[in-house]
């Protein structure tokens, strides 16, 4: 589609070869045409085509132009000619011919790849228009632009779907804990009002056989050496005691029973 080397087969005396050469530059800048001179009309045209083509196919070219302008039937004769037709056929290189004007038809336009009616049809052929390629550029930009903006809205719609889809979930997550938490609160408040009314429990049913605990009450026991006497009948006279109060100490004597 974008032809850069050229070998351009014509006359560079003729008009075809002025027009072929304007309309590509106004068309398409920078191609690189490699002009081979040949007679166009006359008993020697036909081998100076035939050894230009020969000797353009020695090269690498994106395209080989056949080319020259209107004439007579006898002039034109000479794109007819056998060893002519048989060249262009054989070219390796894709071969773009136009002879003379519309109406007129040559074999070998016939044998080649691509028929241009004229010089300038030539030229069109060959490379297209720069403000056509700027703007179908342009609206393959267009497109492209659209496609990754309506791409990147999709994406930015699923991405704050699951952002959204996460956010529930982290709130439900926070209110599941939240409502564990007060449970596991609520059950380990009664668990410790239970155990602090089971040890004061505990506490008061020990304290009950504690000496001390009793004698704050008012009460008041008898030791003899480290013997606790129970019974009066323990008690001897002239027996030296002690009396344990709730708030020291005292000695006594006992004088009788």
């Amino acid at each position: 589609r974008f032809p850069q080397k050229i070998a351009l087969i014509a006359s560079i005396e003729s008009a075809a070869y002025g027009d072929f050469t304007r309309i590509v530059n106004e068309r398409w800048r920078g191609l690189h045409i490699d002009a081979y001179h040949v007679l166009v009309q006359g008993p020697r045209a036909a081998k100076s085509i035939v050894e230009a083509i020969e000797k353009a196919q020695q090269k690498s070219y994106d395209a080989l132009i056949l080319t020259r302008g209107g004439g007579s039937l006898e002039e034109l004769m000479v794109f007819n000619d056998e060893a002519l037709i048989r060249a262009v056929y054989a070219s390796k290189i894709p071969t773009l011919v136009g002879i003379g004007h519309e109406r007129d038809t040559c074999l070998a336009e016939e044998v080649a790849d691509i028929r241009a009616s004229t010089p300038t049809d030539c030229a069109r052929r060959l490379v297209p228009d720069r403000a056509d390629i700027l703007y179908e550029i342009s609206m393959r930009e267009e497109a492209i632009a659209n496609h990754l903006r309506i791409f990147f809205e999709e994406k930015q719609r699923v991405i704050e779907d699951v952002t959204l889809r996460a956010l529930h979930w982290m709130q439900s997550l926070k209110e599941k804990r939240m409502q564990s938490e007060q449970r596991i609160n609520q059950q380990a408040n009664h668990w410790f009002e239970s155990v602090q009314e089971k040890l004061e429990s505990i506490t008061r049913f020990c304290l009950s056989f504690d000496p001390d605990f009793v004698l704050k009450r008012g009460y008041a026991y008898l030791k003899y050496k480290n013997e606790i006497y129970t019974s009066v009948k323990s008690l001897k006279p002239d027996s030296s005691i002690r009396i344990h109060l709730r708030d020291g100490i005292r000695s006594a004597t006992i004088n009788k029973k």
